[in-house]
């Protein structure tokens, strides 16, 4: 049994060696209520400060995988996605880390029943950006861990 507790997962790459690899997520959907364009940097932001925790080869070589969560067809939806999406790449690249992958899901509304009525209305997700980043660690051995040790453990 496996109980999450940190905010970086570290990954050997053999069961023998101490190299790896450390990912960290970041994802503040309710920001992008007031702001899409913050909501989008604080994710990214929030990713990289849960890596701070493993020693990862360079800021320079961290990756990112992006997954939109967005119901992009309803008005004015689109606009957001949009400045949310300017504002993580201007983010990226003024810290020059890169997105290489991810998904969307931009169907993210329904239409329901109004309970008494034959009327039916849209509910939609929030838009939401979950971002994963990930970069090569030298030794995984160095990662901050939330565990209680001894002294020279």
């Amino acid at each position: 049994l496996h109980i999450p507790l940190a905010d970086v997962a570290v990954i050997a790459q053999s069961h023998f060696g101490k190299t790896g690899c450390a990912t960290g997520i970041g994802e503040q959907p309710l920001k992008g209520l007031i702001s899409p364009s913050k909501m989008a940097r604080i994710a990214v932001a929030e990713s990289l400060t849960n890596l701070v925790w493993a020693k990862i080869s360079s800021l320079r070589h961290v990756k990112a995988s992006g997954n939109w969560m967005w119901a992009a067809k309803l008005k004015g939806e689109g606009p957001q996605l949009y400045q949310a999406c300017e504002a993580m790449s201007e983010f990226m690249l003024e810290l020059e880390i890169a997105i290489d992958g991810g998904k969307d899901s931009l169907s993210m509304a329904t239409r329901v029943p109004i309970e008494g009525t034959n009327e039916r209305e849209t509910v939609k997700c929030p838009g939401a950006l979950v971002i994963s980043s990930y970069a090569s660690c030298p030794d995984v051995t160095l990662t901050v861990t939330p565990d209680l040790k001894l002294w020279d453990s």
